[in-house]
């Protein structure tokens, strides 16, 4: 027969974790429980609080999230949380502050 590849040197190596399998699957199994929630709640959706305190190099405030976002597909990434959560069912309340914030304010807020 022909010959074949080695298995030992070819393959992935076990300890390491398919990253866009496991997140399709979470995010399947978030819209599903989302939609138990909705359904319990009378059609009120689960809701994640999210604050952020000063523009963040990676975040939905930094002066670069908007070239960020055309890199990727906002309804499965990190960069647009209300997109992301618009697709799985999930409401996204942000609250955004400066970075002079007080931990008082914030307290309060929370």
């Amino acid at each position: 027969g022909r010959p074949s590849l080695d298995r030992g040197v070819w393959s992935p190596d076990g300890r390491l974790a398919d990253g866009d399998s496991m997140a399709a699957r979470l995010l399947g199994r978030v819209k599903q429980d989302a939609e138990k929630v909705r359904d319990a709640r009378a059609g009120r959706p689960p809701t994640l609080g999210l604050v952020t305190v000063g523009h963040i190099a990676e975040g939905h405030t930094s002066h670069q999230a908007t070239t960020r976002e055309t890199a990727g597909v906002a309804t499965a990434s990190w960069f647009n949380k209300a997109a992301a959560g618009a697709a799985h069912g999930v409401h996204v309340d942000q609250i955004d502050f400066p970075h002079d914030t007080s931990t008082a304010t914030l307290t309060r807020t929370l």
